[in-house]
């Protein structure tokens, strides 16, 4: 069972932890740009705490 983490990429703060926390980085956010409003979702095993480990993203969202 997983619980999920939304992320949405609105500055670079949030593009450090998606770089941190993301097991494979989805393809839009290698690189020095990524597309604002962006949303990307993280699977959070629930018997473990969260912490600084690495999470699979599950699901994005990229505005066109």
């Amino acid at each position: 069972m997983t619980t999920s983490l939304l992320v949405v990429a609105h500055n670079p703060t949030v593009h450090e932890v998606m770089i941190t926390l993301a097991k494979d980085l989805p393809k839009s956010l290698r690189g020095d740009h990524y597309a604002l409003g962006g949303a990307y979702v993280l699977a959070l095993p629930d018997d473990r705490q969260v912490g600084l480990e690495r999470y699979e993203v599950v699901a994005s969202y990229i505005p066109v």
